[in-house]
């Protein structure tokens, strides 16, 4: 066995070249796994540092947003002859994932009676959150699900979910207004009160 571990330069015109051999490149391997190994678990530790912090920046953002969430909540209209109170907002995120937690703080101040989509740009497509209080996902037939899925059509995709909470994407970011503006037809269309084109 031979096995050349470096070479270089120490003098003008004069390379130095090192090698192993036989038992020696036995050890030499053995060397660059254990350092591969304290490498990896280095790396491993940096990694759930790394998550740790994106985790606690993404809080610490989120909760600079309370005030959006509740101005949100607020700007709720009721609908003409339904106890549903509807409310819809295109909001900025830099992800899907932040979109999520977001419209989970929503809900959370939602209470009753009430029905919030949410949607956002995302790399040239389109990321939707349906909220639908828990007691209008029970008596009403209106739920997330489906409701997402219907707004998606519209900026040509699809979703679906619980029926409190669900999700759509979509390929069509310049509909997002329009899909958005629709909504409350929507609602009005899965409650039976007149049919929506």
């Amino acid at each position: 066995l031979f096995k050349l571990v470096s070479e270089g330069s120490i003098a003008s015109g004069t390379r130095r070249i090192e090698a192993v051999t036989g038992r020696g490149v036995e050890r030499w391997i053995a060397e660059q796994l254990q350092k591969n190994n304290e490498l990896s678990n280095e790396r491993e530790k940096l990694e759930d540092e790394k998550r740790k912090l994106e985790k606690e920046i993404a809080k610490l953002k989120l909760g600079s947003r309370k005030s959006e969430a509740e101005a949100i909540v607020r700007s709720v209209m009721p609908l003409e002859a339904t106890n549903i109170s509807v409310a819809t907002k295109e909001i900025n995120a830099t992800d899907a994932e932040e979109l999520k937690s977001f419209a989970e703080m929503v809900q959370s101040l939602m209470g009753n009676g009430k029905v919030i989509v949410l949607g956002t740009k995302l790399d040239g497509n389109v990321s939707l959150v349906a909220l639908v209080s828990d007691d209008v996902a029970k008596e009403k037939k209106v739920v997330a699900g489906k409701l997402v899925g219907s707004v998606a059509e519209i900026v040509g995709g699809k979703g679906g979910g619980r029926p409190n909470f669900a999700q759509a994407g979509g390929k069509h970011p310049e509909k997002l207004g329009e899909a958005l503006a629709k909504v409350q037809a929507i609602v009005h269309n899965m409650e039976g009160f007149f049919t929506f084109p």
